[in-house]
């Protein structure tokens, strides 16, 4: 991701100076579609994911894990109940 002071600039070199949008990709040599997607948000968009992680090895496991670690909490906090009393 591109840092967020080449952002301000290009942003202020196209709206603000008027500079083309082609010529701000060659002078801060970027790709001209990185400075159409500058143009297009205020501030620089975090990353975000399309679909879920898959994982295949581990998705048949998935729900008995949940399983194992939510009885292993519970189990302690009995055993923990159990101690203060």
């Amino acid at each position: 991701m591109k840092h967020v002071e080449l952002y301000g600039r290009v942003r202020h070199a196209v709206l603000v100076d008027g500079m083309s949008r082609r010529e701000a990709a060659r002078i801060f040599g970027i790709n001209r579609r990185t400075v159409e997607k500058m143009l297009t948000f205020s501030i620089p968009p975090g990353y975000r994911r399309d679909q879920e992680i898959r994982r295949p090895k581990l998705d048949a496991y998935t729900e008995k894990v949940q399983i194992d670690v939510r009885r292993n909490f519970v189990a302690k906090i009995y055993a923990a109940s159990e101690i203060e009393n």
